[in-house]
């Protein structure tokens, strides 16, 4: 090879290195660009973590009263419908009584 060819290919050669640099030097400003975004998305759903872990914290001191609250409501309605049971049972007894001495009295 002559030197003028010799001095081609290694400019060649330095502008396909020039080439490969830039394209790394644009990659990193790229994945620098994709970090810093990432970045906040990262602490939203670190902070969503530890609020969720709060809530789930919370609803575990609750379940305990409301499962007991919701026992003694079910209690309630029962008591409520064996006393509107007895309740109907007393007046029909007392209607049919009043009928038959109403009857006898006539």
């Amino acid at each position: 090879m002559s030197e003028a060819s010799q001095e081609r290919a290694l400019g060649r050669l330095e502008s396909k290195v020039d080439l490969i640099l830039a394209d790394n030097e644009r990659a990193a400003h790229s994945r620098k660009e994709q970090y810093e975004k990432l970045e906040p998305i990262t602490r939203k759903a670190d902070a969503t973590d530890r609020k969720i872990d709060g809530i789930d914290g919370r609803l575990k001191t609750v379940e305990k009263p409301v499962a007991e609250f919701e026992k003694w409501r079910e209690r309630a309605i029962g008591a409520l419908m064996l006393v509107s049971l007895v309740s109907a049972c007393i007046g029909a007894v007392a209607l049919w009584i009043w009928r038959k001495l109403v009857a006898l009295l006539s």
